[in-house]
């Protein structure tokens, strides 16, 4: 783990991964415990390299099976898709800077309203710098609590 300061009372840290394809980062919330994510924010790190711009982010109650919950993806020969990535993006780019992503929940009209225990943001293109490392300092899950004892 690289160097770690201070911002916004949170402690942004530099973190990435090996450089190969579909590196991700993920969280189990524990035995039992089940979420329906409605948004899920993504930090970056303390720099402005590498940073990510093709990911998903799933769900899994096994860490076998993965569920797409949402999709970004950048350069996808669409303009005004491109244009609408560029400006949710921008925050993303800069040290520290986060995304909130909001979840289609239409999604679970065909997957359940279960939830899930394992989550992940998974790289599926290069990076701002042309690698697969995958660098962030952290992501935040947002939704429904639908299962398990909660502290």
């Amino acid at each position: 783990m690289g160097s770690v300061e201070n911002f916004c009372g949170r402690n942004v840290v530099n973190c990435r991964t090996l450089d190969e394809p579909y590196s991700f980062y993920g969280v189990d919330l524990g035995f039992e415990r089940r979420l329906l994510p409605t948004c899920y924010t993504m930090r970056n790190r303390n720099a402005t390299t590498h940073v990510a711009m093709n990911w998903h982010f799933e769900g899994s109650n096994d860490r076998t099976a993965w569920t797409l919950l949402d999709r970004r993806i950048y350069l996808t020969n669409s303009p005004e898709h491109d244009k609408k990535f560029e400006e949710e993006h921008k925050e993303l780019r800069t040290k520290g800077g986060s995304t909130t992503c909001c979840i289609d929940t239409d999604i679970y009209r065909e997957c359940g309203f279960e939830g899930y225990r394992y989550f992940r943001v998974i790289q599926v293109g290069k990076n701002s710098s042309g690698t697969d490392n995958l660098a962030l300092s952290g992501f935040e899950l947002y939704g429904r609590i639908t299962a398990g004892r909660w502290p």
